[in-house]
């Protein structure tokens, strides 16, 4: 059951729609973007076993990638104080981290996992943008609006056969957890403290769902946020809050 990976990867990842055209209102694209090209070294451990009922299952993971022409959204300030996010390629961007992975699981019945993750995406430009003399102060400073620890959990309670043969019942609760981090520069925000920093954010989320005729009809109620937490987007801006979603799915085959 213990499995070791590793592997070599040349990455280019080309740039979106929106960075490259902008979106005609608050995005303001960039025709002559570069595709961001990374060397990048990955190391995975696992171990999986099942014992009768119980099933455990238990991942790590070491991630190092050496980029170029990272791909950096910028927010600048317009006339009549509005704002406008721009894209540019910043020259090096490191990246070294690691995720932590556990899921446990009984029968069909209950299932529990979740992941912890450590990513530092940081300044790799030892001489400022566009000169070959003068020293970059951000070098090794981690890169802007990118959160860099997170983490989450999740667990299921099933029940099959409710209310008849193929039915299942399913009640999952899960959250999700952002340490704070800065939006803006690394030397601007040890200045300006609390100014440029994303709060800490820790959002619990409530779903029931009923799955009919093996799968065939799906009624489904889901509750986000379920204790209205601040939530922010990576430049602080505040997400909606509270939210309640109801579905239903009907599936036509065999």
């Amino acid at each position: 059951g213990l499995q070791a990976k590793l592997s070599y990867e040349k990455a280019y990842r080309l740039p979106t729609i929106e960075e490259m055209f902008g979106n005609e209102d608050l995005e303001m694209g960039d025709i002559g973007i570069r595709p961001e090209n990374s060397n990048n070294l990955n190391l995975n451990l696992s171990y999986s076993a099942k014992l009768d009922d119980h099933s455990v299952y238990a991942e790590g993971s070491l991630i190092y990638r050496d980029t170029r022409d990272y791909i950096q959204r910028n927010v600048q300030d317009l006339s009549g104080g509005r704002e406008n996010a721009t894209y540019t390629n910043y020259g090096r961007v490191l990246t070294k981290g690691y995720n932590l992975s556990v899921r446990y699981a009984f029968k069909h019945l209950l299932s529990i996992g979740g992941n912890f993750t450590q990513m530092d995406v940081k300044d790799n430009e030892r001489l400022m943008v566009g000169s070959q003399a003068v020293a970059n102060p951000l070098y090794g400073a981690r890169m802007p609006n990118v959160p860099y620890r997170f983490a989450d959990a999740d667990a299921t309670l099933s029940w099959p056969g409710l209310g008849g043969r193929g039915n299942t019942l399913s009640l999952t609760y899960d959250n999700a957890y952002t340490h704070s981090f800065s939006y803006y520069s690394e030397g601007v925000a040890a200045v300006n403290g609390s100014d440029y920093i994303v709060p800490r954010q820790f959002a619990h989320n409530l779903s029931l769902a009923y799955s009919i005729a093996s799968g065939r009809y799906n009624v489904s109620l889901e509750c986000r946020n379920l204790t209205d937490a601040n939530l922010y987007d990576n430049f602080s801006l505040q997400k909606a809050g509270r939210a309640f979603y109801g579905k239903l799915r009907v599936y036509f085959g065999n």
